[in-house]
């Protein structure tokens, strides 16, 4: 079996000669040079209009630096490590089945075996169902995040650790108060989060194509300070694919004992 290529973004050390080779042949020494010479105001993955320019100005020709390193990307790498937070009740079912997509029969029947369970006698199918209805699945249904950063998801993703579902979190909210509802998901599974491969070809272009502005804009402003700190403090990059994630590509999992609570002010919730 071949070995996977993956492309650990979050550590710089061990993609940042890959990339710069990846740059070539436009991006050589003599445009680090012009660059060097005159750097432009801003250096920014989002827009490489900069980059572009100098290389037209050394080589006299046009090009678009972000697709050529995204297609170049493709061929180096087979995916991309993110990490993924979840709240599951049995570990060893992810192992079999992957990760799998929302789907709204499911969470609507999780949502009933929590919230009407007998439980909670405040609690009735109405109400639950009208916060359903509230939150809606437009724009959940059908959809799989990771963060490239495992500190980042610890410290500023920790709703997915400690509520589990961010659908099942928001039907929480919307039900009555006075209660918050939402710290009975609390009592549910256990913090973890799943270093995942997650294969560039379950992902868009264009998501593809901000990680690699996000590297070139990395590399550059290296250049300009070694001592640019990767990643810049609070600052994510997430992954989003709409289709499952075989139960193959889940590397490794582990679970965090200490978790901000976004839900509660960044209040360190101990597990």
């Amino acid at each position: 079996m071949t070995e996977r290529r993956v492309w650990h973004f979050e550590n710089l050390d061990s993609w940042k000669d890959d990339v710069r080779k990846l740059l070539e042949p436009e991006v050589d020494d003599q445009v680090v040079r012009a660059f060097l010479a005159k750097p432009p105001k801003y250096v920014v993955g989002d827009d490489l209009g900069w980059l572009d320019d100098i290389v037209e100005r050394v080589w006299g020709y046009e090009v678009d630096m972000k697709s050529n390193l995204t297609m170049r990307l493709h061929d180096r790498y087979d995916a991309i490590r993110g990490y993924h937070g979840a709240r599951p009740l049995d570990v060893a079912t992810y192992y079999e089945r992957g990760l799998t997509l929302l789907e709204a029969d499911s969470a609507r029947r999780r949502a009933s075996e929590i919230f009407l369970s007998g439980r909670f006698p405040d609690l009735n199918a109405a109400m639950l169902e009208k916060a359903i209805t509230d939150v809606g699945f437009k724009y959940r249904e059908g959809r799989l995040y990771f963060e490239t950063g495992r500190e980042f998801l610890e410290e500023h993703c920790g709703h997915y650790l400690l509520y589990g579902s961010e659908f099942l979190c928001g039907v929480a909210a919307h039900l009555p108060p006075p209660r918050d509802w939402r710290q009975v998901l609390k009592e549910f599974g256990k913090p973890t989060v799943f270093a995942c491969d997650v294969p560039l070809e379950y992902m868009e272009f264009n998501w593809v194509a901000d990680f690699a502005g996000q590297a070139i804009e990395t590399l550059f402003e290296r250049l300009l300070d070694p001592d640019y700190e990767y990643p810049p403090p609070g600052r994510g990059a997430g992954i989003e694919v709409r289709r499952p994630l075989p139960a193959d590509h889940i590397v490794e999992h582990y679970h965090p004992t200490r978790i901000p609570d976004p839900l509660l002010g960044r209040r360190l919730v101990e597990c």
